[in-house]
């Protein structure tokens, strides 16, 4: 039985994003999981260090969301961790953070 979402909209790095955690999405091999959601809302489909598109979303063990905190928490834990990749600190250097001159 699926639970009613949480949703939260907060804020990663300059890019706001909403946060949507569905608890009780379904038992797999006897563990609970939910089902975590993670899209940047301003700018619009912004892209971040988990997406080039500006949404993620996984299957992931409820056990784990509490262990980090709650939803939010493991979001931005899951943001934090993948922006440290030097792909994306490439990324963020070229796009986000170096100024335009034209």
């Amino acid at each position: 039985m699926t639970s009613a979402p949480e949703t939260c909209v907060t804020n990663w790095d300059g890019i706001a994003i909403r946060v949507t955690f569905v608890r009780e999405w379904t038992d797999h091999n006897r563990e609970r999981v939910g089902w975590l959601e993670v899209e940047s809302i301003d700018p619009p489909g912004e892209r971040l260090p988990i997406s080039d598109t500006g949404y993620r979303a996984e299957v992931v063990p409820r056990s784990a969301i509490d262990r980090k905190g709650g939803p939010v928490a493991a979001a931005m834990r899951w943001l934090d961790d993948a922006a440290l990749s030097p792909r994306w600190r490439q990324y963020d250097l070229v796009h986000r953070r170096q100024l335009n001159l034209f």
